[in-house]
């Protein structure tokens, strides 16, 4: 082996369990980020997806409890039949808006789905109570799907 090999070797390693090492660890308990992979997938962005029921109302959703703690990244809406006029949605964090200065998340008339919309409100901690509720149906037909993207938090 040439000695470019071994400095990529060192600086690559085939088997990638256990090269990541937290510094402030205590020896003996175990690394939380055993290897890259884990440590990369806590950074991923996941989403929760919430589908209503076939008709569209203006009353809040059936609430979830997140069973971890996350940062809200963005919240896109969809359809399945499009909005005569402009359909708007807001998400409820134990009963308040999460979009209290900013823009609620909406789908144009004639369109099927939204832009992602950023609230002011982006932390959630484990067990509080998250709703969707329509603020305006636009004449569109359900079901709403609302995604709502997040990053783990920790």
């Amino acid at each position: 082996m040439s000695d470019s090999q071994r400095y990529r070797s060192r600086l690559f390693p085939k088997s990638i369990k256990g090269t990541l090492v937290l510094k402030n660890q205590a020896p003996g308990l175990g690394s939380p980020y055993s290897n890259r992979r884990v440590h990369a997938s806590r950074h991923r962005p996941a989403a929760w997806v919430y589908s209503s029921k076939a008709t569209l109302d203006t009353n809040a959703g059936t609430p979830f409890y997140p069973t971890r703690g996350a940062r809200i990244t963005g919240v896109r809406l969809q359809v399945a039949g499009a909005p005569s006029s402009t359909l708007t949605c807001d998400v409820l964090l134990n009963g308040v808006s999460i979009f209290p200065s900013s823009d609620k998340p909406t789908i144009a008339s004639s369109a099927l789905y939204g832009a992602i919309a950023m609230g002011d409100i982006v932390n959630v901690t484990p067990d509080d109570k998250l709703q969707v509720q329509l603020t305006a149906t636009g004449s569109g037909t359900g079901p709403l799907v609302a995604t709502i993207e997040y990053v783990e938090a920790y």
